[in-house]
């Protein structure tokens, strides 16, 4: 049986709606040192019937770490609505 290292799978942290919230989000994680992924930009620009949305992606194992990043940086990276 192969075992799997838990600690290294991905996780969506949250899903925004457009590709500039989700890179000012992955540039606060990355100066907190979390690696993010962005996942869905593209398809998040086109204008369909359902709109796209942009997911966060980071280690399962930085999960907690990137909430409270999130939690403490949202003054400035909250959705312009």
């Amino acid at each position: 049986m192969m075992m799997t290292n838990e600690s290294n799978d991905l996780v969506v942290l949250q899903s925004v709606p457009s590709e500039a919230q989700a890179n000012l989000i992955a540039a606060a994680l990355e100066r907190a040192g979390i690696e993010a992924a962005i996942e869905g930009a593209l398809t998040a620009a086109c204008r369909a019937e359902a709109p796209g949305e942009v997911k966060i992606i980071v280690r399962k194992n930085d999960l907690q770490k990137a909430r409270d990043t999130l939690e403490s940086n949202k003054g400035l990276i909250e959705d312009e609505e």
